[in-house]
Order: structure tokens, then C-alpha cells, then sequence
């Protein structure tokens, strides 16, 4: 090693461990993968699928990454957070893939896409917005905007969620729809309607926390999917606002209704993730439907 001038596994392994030792004392997800890195590595485990111990400044990357996810309050393009961590925009996709493993891993949190997991730290690839329609009464800065004489649809980004204040809500319930097509055709009745436009970040929830805190006798409902990220999602969104969302339109009867335009399950994996729902209780509701969708491999 010495003739070659490259330094030995043990001194790469120790420089990985001292690096890590800096992030294991925390409490959150970053700890918890600390932690275990650590571990593996004084047992000498391999850990290449995180980490090139020739590379520790890659190392630094993933770690700097990580801890400005986590603390990442506004939605940011994946590009703009990559300048601002990094004062480089493509920096981030070099080691974007780890970053997201690790997420995956170590958050304790079930996402379906890998667009979902940046989502959930404000980081999107692509500017983003909330639709609403439906009735409802609200204020941005000094403009008041009510959707029951606007009669479209309205659309609102990060900022303009941050400045929204309720005004009125002159509804019985609240719906928000997972796919934007159904979101368009849907007709609203007495209620305020919500495509939250892809995955419910925080800055999302924030505008279904402020509607549940100015009238949270209000009954609030779901409609997704009759498949694993339909399910997951209204999980998701329950766990994450703390808001008792109802599923509307996702149980057995409907999916037998419709039975005739429902899509072929022919992914292995996709059933064993179906199954293993079975055995979480926040799925109980949803127990018949996934069976039978089991048993006939629909969704």
C-alpha cells in the first residue's frame, strides 16, 4: 500500500467512521443511518451501496445532502437547491441516488414514487400547484378570492399557500382528488375540492392544516386509487396532517362496479407489497378490497 501510495482499507474504513461519529448523535432519520453505517463498519461490513470508502469527499456530499434535506422548509427546484447547498446546480444528481436510498431506508416512511421522496423535503424537479374549486372564501396578501363566483379552477404555489388565509367556508365537506383528470371532471357540490398536484408535501398539508384549523368539524375525504399508492397516499396524507380523512369511492363495492375497466396486476412484487398491507392496521379498512384484488390480481 505503502509503494503504491493508497492508503489501506482500515485507514479508509476509520476516516468513513469519523465522519459519521459527527451525525450519530442526532435523533432523526440521519442518526439512525449513522449509526448503522458505523456498525457495519467495525464489524467490516461492505458498505459500497452508500458510500466509495476511496471517495470520503463524496462521503461529505451525501451527509451535507441529507442534513439539508432535512432541514428544508421551502419548496425549492432540485437545480436552486443544489446551488444553494453546493454552489452547484447539477451537483446534487451526482449522488441523488444514494441520497434517495437512504430516505427510503432509514426514514421509516413508505413512498411510491422517487419523485415523492424529494417531494416530502419541499425539493421538486418541477414548479408545482395546488386546484381548487368548489366553494370557499380566501385571502393572498390583499386579494380576496372566492371560488364559488370565480367558478373555475384556482391554482396556488408554495408562496401563495404560505400568504392564504381562510375566510369563508360555506361547505359540508372537503374533497381532494389524487388524479388531476378526475379533478377536472368532477362536478362540486357543497364543498371545496382539492387536486393537491402530485405528492403531499409539507407546503400541501400546510393548506389542509390551515382549512382543518378554521373549521375542523368539517368532514374531510380522499379519493385515490383503488391500488397500493392509492392506499398508501390517504395513509400518508392521515398520518402527516393528523386530519381524519375518509376514503371516498376506494372500497370493494366500487371496485366490483367497475370491475370490467380495472387494470391486469402481473408484477410478482407489486402483490407481495399488496399482501404485506394486510398485515398493517392502518390498512384494516381496505382488508376485503385487497384481497379480492389479490385473488384476481385487479387494481
Amino acid at each position: 500500500y505503502t509503494y503504491l501510495k493508497r492508503p489501506k482499507k482500515s485507514e479508509q474504513e476509520q476516516a468513513l467512521k469519523e465522519l459519521l461519529e459527527l451525525y450519530a448523535h442526532r435523533t432523526d432519520f440521519i442518526g439512525k443511518f449513522a449509526r448503522k453505517i458505523v456498525e457495519q463498519l467495525n464489524e467490516h461490513q461492505s458498505v459500497k451501496r452508500y458510500f466509495n470508502l476511496s471517495n470520503i469527499q463524496e462521503s461529505k456530499v451525501i451527509m451535507t445532502a441529507l442534513c439539508a434535506l432535512a432541514e428544508q422548509e421551502q419548496e425549492r427546484i432540485k437545480r436552486k437547491f443544489s446551488v444553494l447547498v453546493f454552489k452547484d446546480s447539477k451537483r446534487f444528481e451526482k449522488i441523488e441516488g444514494k441520497v434517495v436510498s437512504i430516505i427510503r431506508e432509514f426514514s421509516g416512511e413508505t413512498f411510491s414514487e422517487e419523485d415523492d421522496i424529494l417531494s416530502e423535503f419541499n425539493v421538486i424537479t418541477n414548479p408545482s400547484y395546488v386546484y381548487l374549486k368548489g366553494k370557499g372564501k380566501f385571502q393572498c396578501d390583499k386579494e380576496i378570492i372566492d371560488l364559488a363566483k370565480l367558478g373555475i379552477e384556482f391554482a396556488l404555489n408554495a408562496t401563495g399557500i404560505e400568504r392564504l388565509t381562510v375566510l369563508e367556508l360555506p361547505i359540508t365537506r372537503v374533497l381532494t382528488i389524487e388524479n388531476l383528470t378526475t379533478f377536472y371532471e368532477y362536478k362540486p357540490k357543497d364543498e371545496l375540492v382539492i387536486y393537491l398536484g402530485g405528492y403531499h408535501n409539507r407546503m400541501r398539508r400546510t393548506l389542509l392544516k390551515k382549512i382543518y384549523d378554521y373549521e375542523p368539524q368539517l368532514s374531510f375525504y380522499h379519493w385515490g386509487d383503488i391500488d397500493l399508492g392509492g392506499f398508501q397516499i390517504l395513509n400518508h396524507l392521515r398520518k402527516k396532517t393528523k386530519i381524519p380523512f375518509k376514503a371516498y369511492l376506494m372500497d370493494l363495492d366500487t371496485l366490483k362496479q367497475y370491475e370490467e375497466d380495472a387494470l391486469m396486476i402481473k408484477n410478482k412484487s407489486y402483490l407481495k407489497k399488496l399482501e404485506k398491507l394486510l398485515e398493517d392496521e392502518d390498512f384494516l379498512e381496505f382488508k376485503d378490497v385487497i384481497q379480492y384484488m389479490n385473488e384476481e390480481r385487479i387494481k
